[in-house]
């Protein structure tokens, strides 16, 4: 009996920690800029983000506060982004993401770095819904080419 209670109690537990999510409690801001013709940035502060679908929450966030537009389609890596700000993908283009936040970083031989503003930044080796949300992070969406 007592093992049965036992298993019992470590299952709830187990249960109510993965209701919780994966949500990051993240304080400061960060930039999303969207380069199209010219660069569109929005400054983000973090502490109105609920984030629990890394970069993604962000871009979810500024659809609906600040008029951006966000097309996408949902995969089992999480969103695939399909219209961006004034990026939408023709062809063989599709929209990159570059960042600040080096544990994001592509560590492939496909890897490409630019700057923007001072900050170097590197293409992500993540989709946007597993991107980590940083204090002070640049996040860069850019169409390219394959």
């Amino acid at each position: 009996m007592k093992k049965i209670v036992s298993f019992l109690l470590v299952l709830t537990f187990m249960l109510a920690l993965s209701a919780c999510g994966n949500t990051q409690d993240v304080n400061g801001s960060c930039r999303v800029v969207i380069m199209g013709e010219t660069a569109t940035q929005y400054s983000v502060d973090l502490s109105k983000v609920e984030v629990s679908e890394g970069v993604f929450s962000l871009l979810k966030y500024l659809k609906d506060n600040e008029n951006l537009t966000l097309e996408f389609n949902s995969g089992a890596y999480g969103a695939e982004l399909t219209k961006l700000g004034a990026l939408s993908p023709n062809g063989n283009e599709y929209i990159c993401v570059w960042t600040s936040v080096s544990k994001d970083f592509d560590v492939s031989s496909w890897a490409q770095t630019t700057t923007y503003d001072g900050v170097s930044l590197t293409t992500s080796g993540l989709g946007v819904s597993s991107m980590t949300v940083e204090d002070n992070a640049v996040y860069y969406f850019s169409l390219v080419s394959f």
